[in-house]
């Protein structure tokens, strides 16, 4: 801790009512201080304690040892979050929103697979193109503008960059890609707007979107713990 700086504590929202919750990085997970949900740390980062012999020693406990695959994941997550904060300059609703769709996606592709870099970018993403904009015609393909201008920045390979933004178009109604990637995505922001729309006051409602929206298994068991049925 000796060497944490001002990013070692940070909010984030309950993925079940929004509510802010502060965590410290090396955290697992945390318990709402607003509903009581428990839900695992979606930006832990054990740093040296990947690596370190005296880890067990230092913490208490021996963290699973990260491979350089999923550090890398964890790099590009928060190069993604900041991109979606700058995006937003200030605009808390969204970026609670785009954070809260993150949090679904990653417990999804934990449970179905798929492809990190995709799901991430996408489901991050998704909230900046969700309204066109300014001068897109009416009518004409969503170019995903802003999306791909992020996933430039960060590096993404064209065919990955690719893949993403046709998740963004399919999610955003505009194509049909039958994709374990897009579903989980599109499942990811279901569920967030289940929990904006109150979907638990109405049990045949909240029913039928399990049974007829979530496309991925996990998704509806998912659901179904949010909303206690």
């Amino acid at each position: 801790m000796r060497y944490w700086k001002g990013d070692a504590a940070f909010e984030v929202p309950c993925p079940k009512c929004g509510h802010a919750v502060e965590l410290f990085k090396d955290e697992s997970s945390a318990r709402c201080t607003g509903c009581g949900h428990r839900f695992k740390n979606p930006q832990i980062d054990l740093a040296c304690a990947q690596w370190c012999a005296f880890a067990e020693q230092c913490l208490g406990f021996a963290p699973q040892r990260e491979t350089s695959v999923n550090l890398g994941e964890g790099a590009l997550a928060s190069r993604l979050i900041q991109a979606v904060k700058e995006q937003f300059h200030g605009n808390q609703d969204r970026i609670t929103h785009a954070l809260v769709v993150f949090q679904h996606a990653k417990e999804l592709i934990a449970r179905e697979g798929g492809d990190p870099r995709v799901v991430f970018a996408a489901a991050l993403l998704l909230e900046i193109e969700k309204s066109s904009p300014e001068g897109q015609p009416v009518g004409q393909p969503h170019q995903t503008a802003q999306a791909e201008k992020v996933l430039r920045q960060i590096g993404f390979p064209d065919d990955v960059l690719r893949r993403t933004c046709d998740v963004i178009r399919s999610c955003l109604g505009e194509a049909t890609l039958d994709e374990l990637e897009c579903r989980i995505v599109g499942d990811a922001h279901r569920l967030t707007d289940m929990v904006a729309e109150g979907a638990g006051g109405n049990p045949e409602k909240l029913a039928k979107i399990i049974r007829d929206e979530l496309k991925t298994d996990s998704a509806k068991t998912r659901a179904r713990n949010l909303f206690g049925v």
